[in-house]
């Protein structure tokens, strides 16, 4: 019966596996609007999906289809196109997000595995931390499965919250995942976990540096103030602490 619970601990194999399962399900959330063709934006009709643009803007050059960063932005046109609004034809605004629509549906394979490769050493790196023995309950095979599923499951709300609402990319729910990785494991997990939340969902939004600083002040703030075994009225107090923080955060990266 002893053998029966026995505690499973990840090996490099297991955890190498559970780093190429994670990788998989990543790069097709991040992607994923590029695989439905009804979530084309078209001149005319609706969006049926939310477009977001790089925060930096850019000229295009239509012929060689070339994105030129600036720091400063290029034109009024906004950055957000809202899910149901239409573009007008003829507009430069209409022109500019088509451009970019259209270079970010040319799924290339070199590309698909550069994305691959990266959410591969993110989740390789993250195993292997936990993997160490004085990690505690994360080394067990149960805790990594539990860790790697919650970051797909940040991801697939961030995604759906990013696609189908108009709504700020700063209110993601960014903290949750370190907050349980450190209430329930070690703190030294649950900080790695805020800024591989934070690599994670910036991910999705054109790896913004000004969010990603944001994501990261945010999640690290929020495991600092977690306290494992607590009650849960201070764990509402470090929740509110890190909203705050967040806030302090996007107001100094604004300035």
């Amino acid at each position: 019966m002893s053998k029966l619970h026995a505690k499973k601990y990840v090996t490099a194999f297991s955890g190498t596996v559970i780093a190429v399962v994670f990788a998989l399900f990543a790069l097709g959330l991040s992607t994923l609007e590029s695989w439905v063709p009804q979530w084309k934006l078209k001149p005319g009709a609706e969006a049926p999906v939310t477009v977001r643009l790089p925060a930096r803007y850019f000229r295009i050059t239509m012929l060689r289809n070339e994105f030129h960063y600036l720091s400063t932005a290029s034109s009024n046109c906004p950055h957000l196109v809202p899910r149901g609004a239409k573009l007008q034809r003829g507009r430069e605004c209409t022109g500019l997000a088509l451009a970019y629509e259209k270079a970010r549906r040319e799924l290339e394979p070199q590309r698909l595995a550069g994305n691959f490769a990266f959410y591969l050493i993110v989740g390789v790196v993250l195993s292997s931390f936990m993997r160490q023995r004085r990690m505690g309950r994360a080394r067990q095979l149960r805790a990594q499965n539990t860790v790697f599923a919650l970051f797909i499951l940040l991801m697939a709300v961030s995604k759906a919250i990013l696609l189908f609402t108009s709504f700020s990319a700063v209110i993601l729910p960014i903290a949750t995942v370190p907050a349980l990785v450190a209430y329930y494991c070690r703190k030294q997990v649950g900080l790695l976990s805020a800024i591989t939340s934070a690599v994670l969902v910036s991910s999705l939004v054109n790896f913004d540096i000004e969010l990603f600083i944001i994501f990261a002040i945010s999640g690290t703030a929020t495991v600092v103030t977690v306290q494992q075994r607590s009650r849960r009225a201070v764990q509402i107090k470090a929740g509110a602490m890190a909203a705050w923080v967040a806030v302090i955060a996007t107001v100094v990266t604004t300035l």
